[in-house]
């Protein structure tokens, strides 16, 4: 191993540790009311991706059934 490996290994190590510390100071410092705002964000964003897929398979769905078509392919 060069210097320069040795180097370039050190780097990244160091980099994932503080990024590591710096994520689990952020993790475990955070209150229940804190995890708790939180998860109602995630569970708002959910909410939203969740109607927007519904409508995309709503489109989908009218789309087939205005051509007339079953969706399926035979031979």
């Amino acid at each position: 191993m060069t210097p320069a490996d040795h180097a370039e290994k050190l780097a990244h190590v160091t980099q994932t540790t503080a990024y590591t510390s710096a994520a689990g100071g952020v993790i475990f410092g955070l209150t229940a009311s804190e995890w708790g705002a939180i998860a109602a964000i995630i569970s708002g964003i959910v909410a939203i991706l969740s109607f927007i897929a519904n409508q995309w398979w709503k489109w989908q769905h009218f789309k087939l059934a205005k051509e007339g078509g079953s969706g399926r392919q035979t031979d």
